[in-house]
């Protein structure tokens, strides 16, 4: 979080990163579970159009927005978004 504006009219600025998974692109392979510093990624039990477990977020851990796992995925299944919002 950061503070911008002067002493007497702070805006804090929170920012929230936004995964978008297609589960249809991700094998499985587990690559991006292995190097997530907060261990926001896990394995569905569901199945995708090809017969396997994708991956999903774990809502217990918030994603920092490393870009660990897009880097990583070698079938560009991850995207990532940042969103900020302002509060006073």
């Amino acid at each position: 979080m950061e503070l911008l504006g002067n002493n007497k009219g702070k805006i804090s600025v929170t920012k929230k990163y936004i995964l978008k998974i297609n589960k249809n692109r991700c094998k499985g392979c587990q690559l991006c579970i292995n190097v997530c510093p907060k261990k926001h990624l896990k394995m569905s039990v569901a199945f995708n159009k090809s017969g396997l477990h994708f991956i999903e977020e774990d809502q217990e851990n918030e994603c920092i927005g490393c870009k660990n796992c897009v880097i990583i995925c070698p079938d560009t299944a991850i995207e990532l978004y940042q969103e900020e919002e302002e509060t006073k």
